[in-house]
């Protein structure tokens, strides 16, 4: 999805956020689509009983796009957030129409840690016999973006701390 934005200005945007060390490395991980998402691990030969995305069981290969974007539940996730995503545009044009609507100083910290968040409810599930349930995303998101809040630089914690705290 994301792998051909190398030289992107998403690089410098993502590295010069707020967001923890493990999400920023974790995200460039996302840009660069080395993430060992379902389908990369068909790609790499991995023989697992099943390909599809566990986060809605509708029967589609878990790939980077369904993941994040396109799988019903991240749509919830991302819709508790008021960022909608146009899945017709390129990555970069995604984001920056996403950015705009969202009308925030504070978009890319809660976006990388919500891509953060859909990532360990994925892997909670495969590898904790975790569930897949909005309440307990919505509460993972926010207990996550307050770990952000106490990095964050001055003028991005006081609006960051204000969304998190009316966030619901």
């Amino acid at each position: 999805m994301m792998g051909s934005l190398e030289a992107s200005p998403l690089f410098d945007w993502l590295w010069s956020s707020s967001n923890l060390g493990k999400h920023k490395f974790f995200f460039w991980l996302l840009l660069r689509d080395q993430l060992n998402t379902r389908n990369i691990l068909r790609l790499k030969n991995r023989d697992l009983d099943d390909y599809n995305c566990v986060l809605c069981n509708s029967g589609c290969e878990e790939t980077l796009l369904r993941l994040f974007l396109s799988c019903p539940f991240n749509q919830d996730c991302w819709n508790t957030l008021h960022i909608h995503w146009n899945l017709n545009l390129d990555p970069l044009d995604m984001v920056i129409e996403a950015r705009t609507t969202f009308g925030h100083c504070i978009f890319r910290e809660i976006m990388i840690t919500a891509c953060w968040i859909i990532w360990k409810t994925r892997n909670d599930i495969i590898f904790d016999n975790g569930v897949c349930n909005l309440s307990v995303w919505k509460r993972h998101f926010k207990e996550e973006l307050g770990l952000v809040c106490t990095k964050a630089k001055p003028a991005t914690k006081g609006p960051l701390s204000v969304w998190r705290d009316n966030y619901s």
